[in-house]
């Protein structure tokens, strides 16, 4: 049987590599520094682990997430 191992993406890792406006802190789940509103990622992702951090139900503690899928690149227009 074949297999395709996935790389598992930490969601913080690709809004940063994106550009997005989201601050590092402790990279942990502690610290909640990472908190990015939902409504602004366009990936599917999940928690690995409940954060510790407080947050908001419209947030997203970043460091803790991860995408559940690849997400396909822009083309250039």
């Amino acid at each position: 049987m074949n297999t395709t191992s996935v790389k598992r993406t930490n969601l913080l890792n690709y809004l940063e590599q994106q550009g997005a406006d989201v601050a590092p802190g402790c990279r942990d789940g502690f610290c909640g520094s990472c908190r990015y509103p939902k409504s602004r990622i366009e990936v599917n992702w999940e928690y690995d682990g409940e954060p510790i951090a407080c947050y908001e139900d419209d947030e997203v503690i970043t460091c803790c997430a991860y995408l559940t899928t690849t997400p396909t690149p822009l083309k250039d227009e």
